[in-house]
């Protein structure tokens, strides 16, 4: 990782956290069929600034090249998750060219590191199947008791 520059991303870089998302989900086979340009915009800049999502992103050259993700949320807790905190690994991307290279797992540790700094006890993913064994090398493990219900179909 010589010459790759990891910091914390801020508000500035939201143009670019909504390319790669956008990227990344074109990546993952969710190919865009409507415009979420504007709502990952509000998303990241709210987000953001209220600390409900963290983000650290590689740079070569002042470019970013690689984001990662964590959003902090709760629900009624459970007796897996006593307090009910949630942190969801999110809007994990690096470019096509500077993969394998061990910068989208030293992202990962940086959200993982949030997470745990701020005493989330649940830390979460939706891996994409390029994803997947990153996640479980860093240490996830599988559950299978989600669903989803989508109200527009």
């Amino acid at each position: 990782m010589i010459g790759v520059n990891i910091r914390k991303a801020s508000r500035q870089d939201v143009p670019t956290l909504v390319e790669l998302r956008i990227k990344q989900l074109n990546d993952e086979d969710h190919y865009q069929t409507v415009d979420i340009q504007a709502n990952l915009t509000h998303y990241f800049s709210e987000s953001l600034a209220n600390g409900s999502f963290i983000s650290w992103v590689a740079e070569i050259d002042q470019k970013i090249i690689a984001t990662s993700g964590v959003c902090f949320s709760t629900v009624p807790p459970h007796f897996g998750n006593r307090d009910g905190r949630i942190a969801t690994i999110a809007n994990m991307y690096t470019a096509p060219q500077f993969r394998r290279q061990g910068i989208a797992i030293t992202l990962l540790g940086k959200v993982v590191d949030e997470a745990r700094h701020r005493g989330f006890e649940v830390i979460r993913v939706n891996a994409s199947k390029y994803g997947k064994p990153m996640y479980e090398k860093f240490g996830f493990k599988e559950k299978k008791n989600a669903l989803e219900y989508l109200s527009n179909e």
